[in-house]
C-alpha cells in the first residue's frame, strides 16, 4: 500500500485533472454543438441575448434567459457534456482506487450518473444555468451539484463494499465548497493583477479566455477537494483491506 502522502498526491492530481479536462471538454462539445445547430443561437438577436451574469445585470439576465430555442439547444448539449465530464473525473480517480479495489467500474458509473442527474436541475429551474455565455452560476452548479451527487452515490457503493466512508463524503463536499471559494478568490486576484491582459484576450479570443478561466476554476476546485478528502478515504481503504474486495 502507498503512504498517505503518495495517495494524497495522486488523489489531488487526478481529481484536479478530472475537473480541468471536464471543463475543457465541456467547452469543446459546446463549440461543436454550436456548429452543428447554429440556428438555436441565430434565433435570438445579439442585442437581446442575456449577457454574462454579474450582480449589475442579474434581474435582467434571469428574465431574458428563458428563450426556448436557446434552452433546448443548451439542454441537448448538456445531455452529452455532463456524462463525459463525469466519465473523465471518475476514470481518472479510479486509476488511484484500482490499487485498493478490484472492481472500480461502479465508481466510474456513479460519477457519470451523478453528473448526468444534475440535468434535472435545469429542467426544474432553467434560469440559473442557461444562457449563451456561462456565468459564474453554471460552473458552481456543475462542480458542486455533480460532485456532490456523485459523492453520495459513491459513498453508498463503498458501503456495499463494507467501506465506511461517511467522513470522506462530508469532507469531499466540504472540499468542493472550499475549492470553489479558493478558485473564485484566485480568479479575482488574477483579474486584479492582469485585468488588461484578460480583457484583451476575452475581446480577441473569447473561447480561449473562457477555457482558461473554466480550466483554472476546475483545477483549483478539484485540487482543494482532493486534498481535503484524501486522508479519510485512504484510511478506510487500508482499514477494510479493499484490495481483496471483489
Amino acid at each position: 500500500m502507498k503512504s498517505i502522502r503518495n495517495f494524497r498526491k495522486e488523489w489531488v492530481i487526478t481529481t484536479s485533472l478530472g475537473y480541468l479536462l471536464g471543463f475543457l471538454c465541456f467547452i469543446l462539445i459546446g463549440s461543436i454543438a454550436s456548429l452543428i445547430a447554429p440556428e438555436a443561437i441565430a434565433d435570438i438577436s445579439p442585442a437581446n441575448r442575456p449577457q454574462q451574469l454579474d450582480p449589475a445585470n442579474l434581474p435582467d439576465w434571469l428574465d431574458r434567459s428563458t428563450y426556448e430555442a436557446l434552452y433546448l439547444h443548451n439542454l441537448w448539449q448538456h445531455l452529452i457534456m455532463y456524462p463525459v465530464f463525469g466519465a473523465l473525473l471518475g476514470s481518472l480517480q479510479s486509476m488511484v482506487l484500482k490499487k485498493y479495489i478490484l472492481k472500480v467500474w461502479p465508481w466510474i458509473l456513479a460519477s457519470i450518473f451523478g453528473f448526468l442527474i444534475i440535468i434535472s436541475g435545469e429542467l426544474i429551474q432553467r434560469h440559473l444555468v442557461i444562457g449563451p455565455h456561462a456565468g459564474p452560476v453554471e460552473p458552481i452548479f456543475i462542480v458542486l451539484g455533480g460532485g456532490g451527487i456523485t459523492g453520495i452515490i459513491q459513498w453508498y457503493w463503498l458501503r456495499t463494499q463494507n467501506i465506511t466512508a461517511a467522513k470522506w463524503l462530508i469532507l469531499w463536499i466540504s472540499g468542493i465548497i472550499l475549492g470553489i471559494i479558493a478558485a473564485i478568490a484566485f480568479l479575482m486576484g488574477l483579474g486584479a493583477l492582469i485585468g488588461d491582459a484578460i480583457a484583451f484576450l476575452e475581446e480577441n479570443a473569447p473561447k480561449v479566455a473562457f477555457g482558461i478561466e473554466l480550466g483554472l476554476f476546475g483545477a483549483i476546485t478539484g485540487a482543494v477537494a482532493g486534498w481535503i478528502s484524501a486522508k479519510p478515504l485512504y484510511q478506510q481503504l487500508n482499514k477494510n483491506n479493499t484490495g481483496n474486495i471483489s
